[in-house]
């Protein structure tokens, strides 16, 4: 009777991880099929509505991004080989220092680098 609870669990447990893992698979499959424009908006419309960007911000961020999009695309930063998505990569610290010029110190504090 134990055992059949243990097998029980360990059932859902594999199946939770195999949905989050079909999911995961999913989101890339959608984001490798945009272009380099697309996928600069995408990341400017989320930045824009958790930081409150202004329009002059809006535009330069986005110019920023479709910049860095295409560098990153050229490092493989898009496959994880930079550590924790690509965060302790030299593009990735390229794009946040001239994010830093862009935004409001409060902004900065909201992006939570």
């Amino acid at each position: 009777m134990k055992s059949n609870k243990v097998f029980k669990i360990a059932a859902i447990i594999f199946g939770v991880f195999a949905i989050i893992s079909i999911g995961k698979g999913i989101m890339w499959y959608r984001w490798s099929g945009l272009t380099v424009e697309e996928k600069a908006i995408k990341i400017t419309d989320k930045l824009t509505n958790r930081l409150d960007l202004t329009a002059e911000q809006k535009e330069k961020v986005l110019a920023l991004n479709i910049e860095k999009v295409e560098e990153f695309g050229k490092t493989n930063f898009w496959k994880g080989n930079h550590g924790h998505h690509g965060k302790s990569s030299e593009a990735y610290e390229n794009w946040r220092n001239e994010m830093k010029d862009i935004l409001t110190d409060e902004q900065e504090k909201k992006l939570n680098w």
